[in-house]
């Protein structure tokens, strides 16, 4: 990316070279990481004030889209109340994890649609999805995390092994090799995070980058924390972030951009497009009658976008889970785009 400043953070703390020396600090709700996060680009500006100035943009996939939509709010907020001195622009959610509702119950289509999936297979699994609605209701939030990661045990059982993060690649030899007997969840973690602590990615980053960086305690190893911040926040996982999009439309002049991989399965375009319907928004209408153009890089379609006033909506074509790794031309298109207010 050479027309932005590129600024990484590792979060919630805990997750990535981030960490914490007592388990109380461990966020438990999506509040407490936008204000941590709020805390973190503060710090930033005061350090380094020529960057005030710059327009923000808060870009953020999977989980991290339901972190981002509470950031920016948290963020706008605390620049109003003159807390913070920034120039917040926008946000970016990717493929994320806004409404985990519409996304677990969307994939039993989704995969049907795709060939993977039976009428039996189709019922079988909207009976779980069933029971995780049942849950949300009753507002047991930590038992629908696990009625989720049973779920997915189920889609892998149906589908002979289906790969989440992009359902036409093979399942990575890690997932493949879960042991059956441990419980759900710690399945679903291996399966959804642990996959990236391992291999070449964690030796890159625990080798030559930590080493680069030199400020690295020796006992901190990247992601070592990562599966304490995911049962720190089991009660609050599969809670919504709709109503703050939607308060991001309404009380905020910043621009909110959506965008979901074609390939995607833990969070589907269908489960994508469900939510956004419920946004209570007045220019929904418009955005909805908004025309869908086409997003051509190098000559090819790369995917499909539309826009009304401050919200936008990309479709990326042969991407998964992690738009970038999949479809990098486009998605630095697709930033590209976002950032330079094309819409």
């Amino acid at each position: 990316v050479r027309f932005a400043n590129l600024l990484f953070v590792d979060n919630p703390v805990g997750t990535g070279y981030s960490y914490v020396s007592n388990e109380t600090a461990f966020a438990a709700n999506n509040s407490q990481i936008a204000a941590d996060l709020v805390t973190m680009i503060s710090f930033f500006l005061t350090k380094m004030p020529e960057f005030q100035n710059v327009p923000l943009y808060i870009f953020s996939e999977s989980y991290g889209g339901k972190m981002a939509a509470e950031f920016a709010l948290a963020l706008y907020k605390a620049h109003a109340s003159g807390k913070v001195s920034c120039k917040l622009a926008g946000v970016a959610l990717g493929d994320g994890w806004l409404s985990p509702l519409d996304s677990t119950s969307t994939w039993g289509q989704y995969l049907y649609t795709m060939s993977f999936l039976d009428k039996s297979n189709l019922l079988t699994l909207n009976k779980v999805v069933s029971e995780i609605r049942q849950a949300l209701v009753a507002k047991q939030g930590a038992k629908a995390t696990e009625l989720w990661a049973s779920a997915e045990d189920l889609v892998e059982q149906l589908t002979n092994g289906i790969d989440w993060y992009n359902i036409l690649q093979p399942q990575s030899e890690q997932v493949a090799a879960l042991n059956k007997e441990l419980p759900p969840l710690d399945r679903a973690y291996i399966r959804n995070v642990a996959r990236f602590y391992n291999g070449t990615l964690a030796d890159l980053m625990n080798g030559p980058v930590k080493e680069k960086l030199g400020s690295i305690p020796k006992n901190v190893t990247w992601g070592g924390q990562s599966g304490e911040v995911f049962k720190a926040l089991k009660a609050d996982f599969m809670l919504p972030a709709v109503d703050t999009v939607d308060r991001l439309l309404n009380e905020t002049d910043i621009k909110v951009a959506v965008y979901s991989g074609q390939l995607d399965l833990i969070v589907d375009a269908l489960g994508t497009l469900q939510w956004m319907e419920q946004l209570k928004w007045p220019g929904m209408k418009d955005f909805q009658s908004a025309t869908k153009t086409p997003m051509v890089v190098q000559g090819e379609t790369a995917g499909y976008h539309k826009a009304f006033k401050n919200l936008a909506l990309y479709w990326v074509l042969k991407a998964g889970h992690m738009v970038p790794a999949d479809a990098p031309l486009a998605a630095q298109a697709m930033a590209h785009h976002i950032t330079t207010g094309q819409w």
